[in-house]
């Protein structure tokens, strides 16, 4: 069973996500890292695999057990430890290296500048971006749409060293700049609409009820591909007028999400 799985859960209270697994088999033994959306990098996992049979999970964390038949298992879930079945799971063998979901460095900063939960945003792209003149692939960026009243899209886009974080919020009102901790305005424009020709898969990925805020939320979240652009622009920082920037980014495809928030049913 050694290499990366891909797949999904279904809990018995209705709840979907994704999940992906990196497994090491050694002889009848499984080590590997597990990889749970909603919950990001869940743990180290061991395991053992007899015959079809196999059986991984997180110490004091979730236990899968079930059948392996070629490139596929499936079974069911338990993920607090009663010895009772919460759900069920299904994966895939893929061709892939390792899960590569989102980096322990951008995932925190996700959920600080986006207010979305960890994990639930599991992929982010590589793009290139044009900072004061400068021209460099190693930005990550993920663009998010939403269902909000006052709030339609977001773009999140982190230096691949951490070093540089810009964040635009695109809402009914004025663009919104956070860039490199600073909060700062578009010189001369407003609600710049960045994110154009998205497509969105017609299942969610991840439909969950989690707390925000204290209070259950419902959690929608659908992936698709979209592209961004933004034209060279002067990024004013708000309490300093005369500190500005330039900031550009080509035309690019990546990877985006659309996520809609309601009640808890």
């Amino acid at each position: 069973m050694t290499g990366v799985w891909e797949g999904s859960y279904q809990g018995n209270d209705g709840s979907t996500g994704q999940i992906c697994v990196e497994l090491n088999q050694n002889n009848s033994n499984l080590t590997g890292k597990l990889y749970i959306q909603g919950q990001g990098y869940a743990g180290d996992i061991t395991g053992t695999v007899s015959g079809n049979n196999v059986t991984f999970g997180v110490a004091a964390g979730v236990q899968y057990q079930g059948t392996v038949n070629g490139n596929t298992a499936n079974g069911t879930y338990d993920e607090d430890d009663d010895n009772q079945s919460d759900g069920t799971w299904e994966i895939t063998k893929t061709n892939k290296t390792s899960c590569g979901w989102v980096p322990e460095n951008v995932e925190g900063n996700l959920n600080e500048y986006l207010g979305i939960p960890a994990g639930i945003i599991t992929e982010v792209s590589t793009i290139t971006a044009i900072d004061n003149g400068n021209s460099s692939d190693d930005w990550y960026a993920v663009a998010i749409e939403y269902n909000a009243a006052t709030l339609s899209k977001s773009l999140f886009l982190q230096k691949t060293d951490g070093s540089v974080i810009f964040h635009i919020v695109s809402g009914t009102s004025n663009s919104v700049v956070t860039y490199d901790g600073n909060a700062g305005t578009y010189g001369g424009q407003t609600n710049h609409q960045f994110l154009t020709n998205t497509s969105y898969e017609t299942n969610p990925i991840y439909d969950n009820c989690t707390y925000i805020n204290n209070s259950q939320t419902r959690i929608k979240v659908y992936k698709g591909t979209g592209d961004i652009s933004l034209p060279q622009t002067t990024l004013i920082n708000v309490d300093n007028i005369n500190n500005t920037r330039t900031f550009e980014i080509p035309q690019q495809n990546i990877k985006v999400y659309k996520v809609e928030y309601s009640n808890c049913q």
